[in-house]
């Protein structure tokens, strides 16, 4: 089943700064790709270090493993916070995730980030197959 994020109106989603940044793809329509760092985590959304900043409203599918599961779902870009020669902030809020993408996005936000497996076992946060840094 598909699950469609919505922000409670009177208080915000649990938000969590993570310690380590969490590589992220970002797919545009076109086929067109970029990568970022998303800093900031919540159930509703995330904070995004990109290199350069994507227009307001622009729709992705974003992409990032944790030590609990893989994410991936549709999200809409917010306007810039910081733009600067070499980084720009971008919050996005997420339209659509799957069960199981919302599952391991909510067991990450509550665990607050730690990158514990649910058997309790220490796992390092993975890089997504098609990720590169070139």
């Amino acid at each position: 089943m598909t699950h469609f994020p919505r922000p409670h109106r009177s208080r915000r989603a649990a938000r969590i700064k993570l310690a380590q940044t969490i590589p992220a793809l970002l797919s545009m329509d076109g086929g067109e790709r970029t990568h970022g760092k998303i800093q900031t985590l919540s159930l509703n959304g995330g904070l995004l270090q990109l290199a350069q900043a994507l227009d307001a409203g622009d729709f992705v599918e974003i992409s990032f493993e944790t030590g609990r599961g893989p994410v991936r779902g549709t999200a809409e870009m917010l306007p810039p916070l910081q733009v600067s020669a070499e980084t720009t902030l971008q919050a996005f809020r997420f339209v659509l995730l799957e069960d199981h993408d919302h599952e391991a996005l909510r067991a990450m936000v509550s665990s607050n980030g730690e990158p514990d497996s649910p058997s309790g076992t220490t796992s390092s946060v993975r890089v997504p197959d098609d990720f590169n840094l070139d």
